[in-house]
This record gives structure tokens, sequence and C-alpha cells, in this order.
């Protein structure tokens, strides 16, 4: 509701030529809001009937990453650019459009198999947490003080993160010579 709302419900039409383009635009708003929406459902569905979800593509399996963007870090990356915008709505169709592009584009993320970090390999137990407490209160002090691009830019980060993983792994991969096929392998020994 709010990527609708803020995005396409509130615009403004800025001129009779432009009414058409306007409706157009808050239909496929709605349309990408709704995707947002069936892509958080998905993955709770998938989530709940996977026996393993571990990555597929990324190489280290284990608990510390996700299998796609958490749902939670969907709707804060969508929070986070309202808020970075003053919760003021959006008021021209050519911003209308990357917003439009940008909810698409996250809700994909939540259904991809892309990694994105979880954070459960973080241990506050060790002897050492010291750079991680400075970490985490620097962190607090910046939402704190600067709340807006902080969010922001926390928020994009998460987002491009995953979207790094998985570049990453397409390049390590296309660098690694073929496996041997089963001829060639028997010929060998």
């Amino acid at each position: 509701m709010l990527a609708w709302t803020w995005g396409f419900h509130l615009m403004p039409p800025v001129g009779l030529t432009d009414w058409d383009l306007n409706i157009k635009l808050t239909q496929l708003g709605a349309i990408a809001a709704f995707l947002f929406l069936m892509a958080g459902a998905s993955r709770l569905a998938r989530f709940n009937i996977t026996s393993n979800p571990q990555p597929s593509n990324p190489g280290r399996p284990g608990k510390k990453y996700f299998v796609g963007m958490p749902i939670p870090a969907g709707a804060g990356v969508v929070a986070a650019v309202v808020h970075f915008q003053s919760g003021v709505p959006l008021d021209s169709w050519y911003k209308a459009i990357p917003w439009l592009a940008m909810v698409a584009a996250v809700g994909y993320l939540m259904v991809s198999t892309w990694r994105f970090y979880s954070f459960k390999d973080i241990d506050f137990s060790s002897r050492r947490p010291f750079r991680l407490i400075i970490l985490f209160g620097a962190l607090i002090a910046g939402v704190w003080f600067f709340s807006k691009p902080v969010l922001f830019g926390v928020a994009l980060l998460y987002t491009f993160s995953g979207v790094f993983w998985r570049l990453q792994w397409i390049f390590r991969r296309r660098k690694q010579p073929p496996p041997p096929t089963y001829k060639e392998a028997s010929q060998t020994s």
C-alpha cells in the first residue's frame, strides 16, 4: 500500500495531456505493488515448504545467507525511500517510472535465488566484540541524527549486496573451466 499510495495514487496530473499517462502509471503502479505483495507471499510459501532452504547457486552453504531478499528488507527498502523523500508523494511521471522499476526489482529479488547476507554469524559473545560494538554504536548514532540518508544508504547497500554477490558468482563461474564430460573422464583413466 505504501509503494502504490506514495508513488502513484497521490501523483497529481500535470496537465490535461498528461491525464492518460497519469492513469496508466497508476495502473502500472498498482500492478507493480501487487507483484511485490505476491512476491512476498511466494517467498513465505517457498520458505514454508522447502526442506533445505540453502542457496543453490553461491558455493558456500550455511546459515550465513538468505535465499532471496528477506521480506522485511524489501519492505525496508520501500520505507527508506519514502522516508528519504520526507513522505512527500511523487509529483511527476519521470520520478514515478524509476519508482515503478524499483518496486518491481525488489519484488523480484525477494523471490530470486540470489543470496543476501543474514547476519546470523555475528558473535556478540566473543572475547573481542569491541569493533562490533563501535560499528553498531556508530550506526545507531547515524540513524538517530541523520536518519534519512543513513537508512536510505543502508537499504541501498543491502539491496546491491545481493546483486554484487550474484555478479561475483557469475564471473567466478565463467573463469572456471567446464567439468570434463563422461567420455573425456573415461578416456584419461
